[in-house]
């Protein structure tokens, strides 16, 4: 007679089974072949930016003027949560954090409102911008080097982004390296004064005779005639035509008389190499519609192309291409799941049938290829965080299959094979199967509702291990059955080795396992106590740092950064000397790697300088098969030979693949007005800091002290008409220039600049003999109308929610110490005697520190939450309240298993290991379930409870061992990779297999001494006594 029900349903109908099976492949390849690929998860950045200039002004001044004032305005929107701001020279920018239940557009539109009713901005500020953060993510850079000129890089350069963004698959390319163009007229303020004329006339002039003019049109019979002037200068040539002085009889003076007319950069430096040689570069990157591989594709075509056509010693070339860390993920997670699946199946035909092995093995393939296909349809992404859950479910998802499997074929083994034999052992187990299965998914479910800058990560995780769950649930209740059903297996000969394994594990139950569960449970405070000591001992381990918890694992980067800062008395020149100095260093630590290990180290070296002051190298690695030495030791290597060049002011390395967005491992933040009080705290704790033990790359916000020319006014000056702001617009208009008009170019605006030539612009003494011209048009020399003073400035000032601000942080060496046992430090013993010397000085953490603790949190709080469900899942088939506690009581004793395997294989206790251990959670419960069920249906069949617990145990043995073994044998290749994608995914498996082993152990010792103390009373029958109780009894 079939049996009713969905599963009987599919055991007698294989072509549904089937077809259902063929669906879900054939959809989960397609999805596969489509799906969209990128580096990390995506999630809405709900941040605005808001960028303004405002030339010639000095960072005091930006914030007073700008900074402050729309400061005040902001207060007014509830929705920005936090507003942070830099003021340096010229410019201000503010990053602002929205709340995240809010739309950003509608903000973005109240913020522009505010800002456009601030009436007192200053007159010549620039427009402001603001824009809402984009999620873009690098694909990688295109180095154009040759021998060209800063024009022709530039000209180039542009004519390459434009074709990159005519390409289908590219829609972001910063081009950032050269500054913009710019018409600089410059002339000496002796030509100024033959003439008798200003900067500000000449910049009048070359409005009023550089500009397109609309005169209107005629109308004819047949048509309309436009009339224009069309009179706008575009090249230095045009400019320099340009009528200034004009006599009576005609004659005329134009502006190349009396100026230098250059077509060229706007000032700055402009430093930028690759491998020694000239270069500029371009910056390609995906946006969160788009698929970095078909980006790097598209990218590589064209490169290909390209370099054929440019001219002769020049080279497009590639650089750090990010979509190699996701080819070498996706590469493990293949390679790992063929391993995996070969020794899953092997360890399975040990105690199954070859083919009842096969049928099991068949299921993952299944179930990965259903996610994909969900994936692409709820526009789930690949990339690193969703393959890790795919690697992290590898070992669990067949679990639910093993215990099907290894319940159906006992089933027909004892009673013949037929479709109802089948059935009858399928649904002897899919009570605690299904809900061992929703239990792992109540662990998993609130991490879907994450918040904060990485919630994009937990909510992918979260939901590819729920689908993959949901789909190992349907496989193994409707797939699997079927495929049992209808495969034939012919009796065994006698004296088969399968036979001699299945008696060989029934005497170990009978005379091992069983005499030592009885000892257990006569010696229960015993067996308690030392089950507990080794829990406290484990955790003691982590928090006395004999295993080191760490946020992430550390692991070398294959382009490591150097970042430079310099000391304020560095010119342009020196700077880019100190940048080949460092340039030279890593290439020769490249040649003393090469002498002793006989392998070169380093591919290629980008140097470029972003403004004065500062510059950085990206050094590329050569593969991490073709060297010996890794990043770290690199930096090591370039600290030791760095620390002494003169003129730098800090160096910082970032040679970890996973930098911290947030800032150093450590951060804290000193808040208040007086910020010389600021600067001190700040300065004395990185002082401090920096004598710690295993603490490095201590910097700070305070950028190195500037130096300041100030001018106070004499009385006479006033007497001549003469205020300070119409001497400083002067003087502004000569040593910064003067902007006579704005021009559109190639699609490009270009300034026009009107000052003094560089030679006077760069002397001091040129400040004084500065020509001042009064209200009633006589000339003054500056020096005759004010003191000139010398004074210190700052380079920028950093500003969080209305206050001043410094950030001091610093990265932590993990094989010293941990962040939290720095950071403790620093709260007890070094803070508060700052705080004591600096009174109006207020501190908060920050840096990755501060998010990883708001993260810690929230994961407590899901915790909670995950609790609750699996405590109600359980207690709804167990029909209890104390039985889900017998259940979850294995679960901490999972974590022996995992600080125990962390330190057989020398890991640090990551996240990657917590998710591990949350990934075996529901495998224990599942055992813990399954066993508890089996001896519930025996109490309920009349069994007095101590022949249950026996009985239960006897018959669960083999399907409790068979899934932690399979899933150990699972994880073996994960565990032991050894290329630099493992580092990250091996603390996870070895969390997840060892903890399985010892909570296999807890649930075949603990469940049963637990249930005999703990039972349900009203579950005890009075069933007649067997010999094993009575021996127990006795």
């Amino acid at each position: 007679m079939q049996r009713s029900g969905i599963t009987g349903y599919f055991a007698n109908n294989s072509v549904a089974a089937n077809l259902l099976m063929i669906f879900i492949i054939i959809m989960g390849l397609v999805s596969w072949n489509n799906i969209k690929r990128q580096l990390f998860s995506t999630s809405e950045i709900a941040k605005i930016s808001i960028n303004v200039k405002w030339p010639g002004a000095g960072p005091e001044e930006v914030e007073e003027g700008i900074t402050v004032k729309i400061e005040e305005s902001l207060k007014n929107i509830p929705e920005i949560t936090k507003v942070i701001s830099g003021s340096g020279e010229g410019s201000a920018v503010f990053i602002l954090e929205v709340k995240k239940d809010v739309s950003v557009d509608s903000v973005v539109q109240d913020i522009q409102r505010k800002l456009d009713a601030i009436p007192t901005f200053p007159v010549n500020m620039e427009p402001l911008i603001i824009d809402r953060f984009h999620w873009h993510q690098p694909v990688m850079r295109l180095v154009l080097t040759g021998p060209l000129s800063p024009l022709v890089f530039k000209k180039l350069g542009s004519e390459i982004r434009t074709e990159l963004l005519q390409l289908d698959n590219v829609h972001v390319v910063d081009f950032l390296t050269l500054p913009e163009n710019e018409v600089a007229i410059e002339i000496d303020p002796l030509m100024l004064r033959k003439f008798g004329i200003t900067l500000e006339f000449i910049a009048n002039q070359i409005v009023r005779f550089s500009q397109n003019v609309s005169a209107g049109k005629i109308r004819t019979k047949g048509s309309e005639l436009f009339i224009r002037h069309e009179g706008q200068a575009y090249s230095a040539e045009e400019f320099g035509n340009i009528p200034i002085i004009v006599g009576e009889s005609g004659q005329r003076v134009v502006l190349s008389d009396i100026a230098n007319i250059s077509d060229t950069f706007a000032e700055g430096i402009r430093y930028s190499q690759f491998n020694s040689k000239p270069a500029t570069s371009l910056e390609i990157y995906a946006t969160e519609k788009d698929s970095m591989p078909l980006v790097a594709e598209s990218l590589k075509l064209y490169v290909a192309d390209k370099s054929a056509k440019l001219p002769a010693g020049v080279e497009l070339v590639m650089l750090d291409d990010t979509t190699t860390y996701l080819d070498q993920r996706i590469d493990m997670m293949l390679k790992n799941l063929v391993q995996g699946a070969v020794l899953v199946f092997l360890v399975l035909a040990i105690f199954l049938r070859f083919r009842v092995a096969g049928w099991v093995m068949l299921g993952l393939p299944v179930v990965l290829l259903g996610t994909v296909m969900l994936m692409y349809t709820f526009g789930i992404l690949i990339n690193v965080t969703t393959l890790f859950a795919f690697i992290m479910v590898l070992g669990i998802v067949v679990d639910d299959a093993v215990v099907i499997a290894e319940s159906a074929y006992k089933e027909s083994s004892e009673k013949g094979h037929s479709v109802e034999s089948i059935v009858a052992g399928v649904k002897r187990v899919s009570t605690p199967v299904t809900f061992g299965i929703l239990t792992t998914i109540a662990v998993f479910m609130p991490m879907l509702f994450a918040d904060g800058n990485d919630s994009g990560q937990f909510i992918d995780l979260a939901a590819v291990v729920i689908i993959c769950l949901l789909f190992s649930l349907l496989e193994s209740r409707l797939i699997l059955p079927s495929h049992l059903a209808h495969t034939q297996l012919d009796p065994l000969p006698a004296n088969h080795w399968r036979q001699k394994v299945d008696s060989g594990l029934m005497r170990f139950i009978e005379n091992r396992y069983l005499p030592m569960l009885r000892r257990c449970i006569n010696a229960k405070a015993l067996t308690m106590s030392l089950f507990l000591g080794a829990l406290i001992i484990s955790v003691s381990m982590l928090t006395s740092q004999v295993i080191k918890p760490v946020h992430l694992p550390k692991v070398a980067a294959d382009t490591p950064k150097i970042s430079v800062v310099m000391n304020n008395l560095v010119t342009e020149e020196q700077t880019q000397h100190i940048m080949r100095e460092i340039e030279n260093i890593v290439w020769e630590t490249n040649k003393s790697a090469e002498v002793l290990t006989g392998q070169n180290v380093v591919a290629n070296i980008l140097t470029y300088v972003s403004r004065r002051g500062r510059g950085e190298l990206l050094v590329e690695l050569v593969g991490e098969n073709a060297r010996s030495i890794d990043a770290f030791e690199l930096s090591r290597l370039w600290y030791g030979r760095m620390s002494v060049i003169p003129g730098v002011y800090s160096i910082k390395i970032q040679d970890e693949a996973i930098a911290n967005t947030e800032g150093g491992a450590i951060g804290y933040r000193f808040f208040g007005n007086d910020f010389e009080q600021l600067s001190n705290a700040a300065l004395e704790l990185v002082e401090k800091v920096s004598e710690l033990e295993g603490v490095y790359n201590v910097t700070s916000t305070i950028n190195p002290a500037v130096k300041k020319l100030t001018f106070d006014l004499k009385p006479i000056a006033y007497s001549m008409g003469l205020t300070p702001v119409i001497v400083a617009q002067q003087i502004n208009a000569g040593f910064h220039g003067f902007e006579a008009q704005r021009m559109n170019r190639d699609g490009r605006d270009i300034r026009v600049m009107v000052r003094y030539p560089d030679n006077v612009r760069s002397q001091r003494s040129a400040l004084r003999e500065t020509l001042i011209f009064t209200p009633a048009g006589h000339e003054v020399r500056l020096g005759d109308i004010a003191v000139i003073n010398e004074d210190v400035a700052m380079r920028s000032i950093r500003r969080e929610d209305g206050f001043r601000s410094v950030l001091v942080l610093a990265d932590v060496d993990t094989t010293i110490t941990t962040a939290t046992q720095v950071t403790g430090h620093i709260s007890d013993n070094i803070l508060p005697s700052i705080l004591s010397k600096h009174k109006t000085v207020k501190t908060s953490l920050a840096g990755s520190f501060k998010e990883r603790a708001a993260q810690q949190s929230q994961m407590m709080q899901f915790s909670i939450v995950a609790l609750i469900l699996v405590f109600t899942l359980l207690a709804i088939p167990l029909k209890s309240y104390v039985q889900p506690l017998l259940v979850l009581s294995v679960v901490p004793f999972g974590i022996i298993g995992a600080v125990w395997g962390h330190l057989l294989f020398g890991y640090n206790f990551s996240l990657f290991s917590l998710f591990g251990v949350i990934a075996a959670i529901g495998v224990m419960i599942n055992d813990s379930l399954v066993l508890v069920c089996a001896i519930n249906t025996l109490t309920e069949q009349g069994f007095k409870r101590i022949d249950a617990v026996f009985a239960a145990v006897k018959t669960r043995f083999r399907p409790i061992l068979l899934t932690s073994v399979t899933t150990f044998v699972g994880l073996i290749p994960i565990m032991f990779e050894s290329s630099l994608q493992g580092q990250y995914v091996a603390p996870m498996a070895i969390s997840l297999a060892f903890a399985l082993l010892i909570s296999t152990f807890a649930s075949l010792i603990l469940v049963p001494l637990l249930y005999m103390s703990l039972g349900d009373k009203n579950k005890e029958a009075h069933n007649t006594n067997s010999e094993e109780s009575k021996e127990f009894v006795v």
